[in-house]
Formats: structure tokens, C-alpha cells, sequence
């Protein structure tokens, strides 16, 4: 808030503690991504004519809330599975081929992909070293499976439900 509210001043704009509070709350990448958020408030509401308002801030950032990702990593992809299966990391990195264990393993494997965008390589390496051709096996069976398993379909959902709670 600080730094939005120095911001403000160097372009001769007083901004309300309100106004500071919800740009500061939109949680931006970086500093640069905050001062741009608030050099659109500024200039919209310049180029308006209108005072400086919430009500403006909020017309004017709604579309970065609306585009910010919700950024997933790992570990939470690693937790809401073992919530959902009752299993702990040494069980998903281990070379045990349990049915429940490797279906658990899989649908890990599944969501960090499809959640991280990072490679076979990384997530194998993640998951007790395994080799990225194991790895894509184990994508590529989910992805088919999805195609016709109801079951499987609400299993995934309810885990990325708790991804991101």
C-alpha cells in the first residue's frame, strides 16, 4: 500500500487507503505489475474526468482479476491427493504398485501437468526420480480414461476443488 500510495504521489494523485487496499490485494506478479495497475486507475480516471473512486478502481482492474491465474504448484497438488486418498508423499514417490497407490500416483501425475505445465522430466524427477517416458505413460492413461469414466471425471474435479481452496 505504501509503495501504490508513493506511486500516486509522484504523479500528483492522492489515493484513499480503499482505493491502495484492494490494488494491493489483486496480488501481482511483481512491482511493476502493481504500478501498471495503478497507472490504469490513474488514466482512466483522467481521461474521464472522474474522481479518483473504489467504484472506478474496481471498473477498471476487473478484467486483470478475472485473467489472474490460479497459480498451483506441487505441494498443493501433492496435498489435495493425499487428502483425497489417504496416502502420504513417500507413498506416491515410492515403487510401491498398489491398485490404489497407482491410481493416486497417476491422477498426481495428470494434475501436475495439466495444472503446471511443467515437463515429464520435472515431474518425474519430483516423484522419486522416475524416468519421463514413465511419467507421460501415466498422463496418457488418465487423458484416455477420461474419455469415458464418470467416475474418474468426478474424482479429479473433486481434487482440483481442493487445489485451490
Amino acid at each position: 500500500m505504501a509503495i501504490l500510495k508513493k506511486k500516486a504521489q509522484l504523479h500528483e494523485e492522492l489515493l484513499s487507503d480503499e482505493i491502495a487496499h484492494y490494488i494491493a490485494s489483486l496480488e501481482f506478479a511483481n512491482i511493476r505489475e502493481l504500478e501498471g495497475a495503478l497507472i490504469r486507475v490513474l488514466a482512466f480516471a483522467s481521461l474521464t474526468k472522474q474522481e479518483l473512486s473504489l467504484a472506478i478502481a474496481q471498473k477498471v482492474l476487473e478484467r486483470v482479476v478475472e485473467k489472474k491465474p490460479v497459480i498451483v504448484d506441487f505441494l498443493s497438488i501433492i496435498k489435495a491427493v493425499q487428502k483425497y486418498y489417504a496416502c502420504s508423499l513417500d507413498q506416491l514417490k515410492s515403487t510401491q504398485r498398489t491398485k490404489e497407490i497407482t491410481l493416486a500416483r497417476h491422477i498426481t501425475i495428470f494434475l501436475m501437468k495439466e495444472s503446471t505445465h511443467r515437463s515429464f522430466r520435472d515431474i518425474g524427477e519430483y516423484l522419486g526420480g522416475r524416468d519421463h517416458s514413465t511419467i507421460m505413460h501415466a498422463y496418457n492413461k488418465v487423458k484416455k480414461s477420461l474419455e469415458h469414466d464418470a467416475s474418474l471425471i468426478q474424482m479429479i474435479t473433486q481434487i482440483k476443488k481442493e487445489m485451490v481452496c
